[in-house]
């Protein structure tokens, strides 16, 4: 039964792959495959292991109990692994599914069998490996290798099986044909147009009451000038004034930090500013650069501590060893508190290819998103945001200032939905509207 099982799958599995004989080198490969699964089914991962090094024992393969280092950021250690891999394998069980780790380790392997097959003529292989009958499969799992063990006591043959075959596909001239014929960057594009569509209206409506409270408070005061030189201060600014209830922000004062490297200083200013005409009883922070070990552990403890924490990534931030190691202290905080939206990365610029985790944040704005320039072209928006004073273009103003309405409503809770830090191609695929429909919509704002 098992050997039937296989076979069928084996042949499917031929059917979606090309042989090429310009393979670009995998030289730069740390490992050939990752074994993704959770603790509970350390037997499964054991079955892999003997399997593949029995067909080819100089096999470098990553496994977490043994390819983690004592004192290595476990978290930033298996993303980058990941990207390392050539092939990634995963024990799909019920615990598996109920892991956040793994889910994420899952999604990952997704996005690189999407971003692998479409840019260049790398090899990857996913193989997802479904054990036990009785398991639930979530449209978030689904694959097209994906191999179900129809009865449980078939399981440990069926994982040998699939550790060979994948064995023998590394050897060979193969690669895998994708049925999706988009490129990674189009689909997070894509949706992150579509959720900003879907909260638009919201968003709008909220910047017309910040944009007419701040144009009458000007007004009153005559502090037109004063207001540019307070939005242009490094200082962090706590506005005083509390007693307006038209934002429907309850007593309480909150705090944010914005993480950022030094050359988006004028981005983090400017969201700052923002962020304080949305709220102007929040207490708002932009980080400074570290300049003594104790900075830094006062700056570790402001993250921790903080209501929400904003990162606006660009290519200098994820080439900073130490920016990078908080990034990995905020989604191992949110990750823990997945009910509530307390970590925001923005980005600012186009980041590198890899590591691919970076561009697979649950992150809803991109500055250089080609939607921005055609909202800037509406002026009704325009004018929401073109009275703050800022260094940055006018497209990454109104970005700014539409993730500073949204961070607005996470933290008020307008929004109640489950966070998760690493985006999954098969749900947000699922959230997609068509791509006429939404550029009609833009053009209509």
């Amino acid at each position: 039964m098992a050997v039937t099982q296989f076979y069928n799958w084996h042949q499917q599995a031929i059917k979606s792959m090309d042989e090429v004989d310009d393979i670009q080198t995998e030289s730069n490969y740390r490992y050939d495959a990752f074994i993704s699964y959770c603790h509970q089914d350390s037997g499964f991962s054991q079955v892999v292991i003997d399997n593949m090094n029995e067909v080819d024992q100089e096999l470098s393969i990553f496994i977490d109990v043994q390819s983690l280092k004592t004192g290595v950021a476990w978290q930033k250690a298996l993303y980058e692994a990941i990207d390392d891999s050539k092939s990634v394998i995963a024990i799909v069980t019920p615990a598996y599914i109920q892991s956040k780790v793994c889910y994420e380790e899952y999604s990952l392997a997704m996005a690189l069998h999407q971003e692998r097959h479409q840019l260049s003529k790398k090899r990857f292989y996913f193989y997802p490996v479904i054990v036990g009958k009785t398991v639930e499969l979530p449209d978030e799992f689904s694959h097209q290798n994906m191999l179900k063990c129809q009865r449980d006591e078939d399981s440990k043959q069926i994982i040998a099986e699939a550790s060979k075959h994948l064995c023998l596909k590394l050897k060979e001239n193969i690669v895998e044909k994708s049925k999706d014929s988009s490129t990674l960057d189009y689909i997070l594009a894509q949706w992150r147009m579509s959720q900003f569509i879907q909260n638009s209206q919201q968003i709008i409506s909220h910047l017309e009451i910040f944009q007419a409270k701040t144009s009458v408070q000007n007004t009153t005061s005559g502090m037109k000038v004063g207001l540019s030189r307070t939005l242009l201060s490094k200082k962090t600014y706590l506005a005083k004034s509390s007693k307006d209830k038209a934002y429907n922000i309850a007593q309480d004062n909150r705090y944010i930090a914005i993480v950022n490297a030094k050359s988006e200083e004028d981005a983090a200013i400017t969201l700052r500013n923002m962020l304080l005409r949305v709220m102007p009883k929040a207490t708002v922070t932009v980080l400074q650069q570290p300049k003594t070990q104790e900075q830094t552990h006062q700056r570790l403890k402001i993250l921790d501590e903080v209501d929400m924490a904003v990162a606006l990534l660009s290519p200098r931030y994820v080439t900073s060893a130490k920016l990078v190691e908080e990034l990995h202290i905020m989604l191992f905080r949110q990750r823990s508190n997945p009910s509530k939206c307390i970590f925001f990365p923005i980005y600012i610029y186009e980041l590198p290819k890899n590591p691919v985790y970076f561009r697979l944040l649950n992150c809803r704005y991109a500055c250089f998103d080609l939607f921005w320039h055609i909202l800037c072209t509406n002026s009704r928006l325009k004018t929401l945001v073109e009275s703050v004073f800022s260094k940055i273009s006018m497209q990454s103003q109104l970005a700014l200032a539409c993730a500073a309405v949204d961070i607005f409503r996470y933290l008020y809770h307008e929004d109640n939905e489950t966070f998760d830090i690493i985006l999954n191609l098969n749900k947000i695929k699922e959230d997609d509207i068509r791509i006429k429909e939404m550029t009609r919509i833009l053009k209509s704002m």
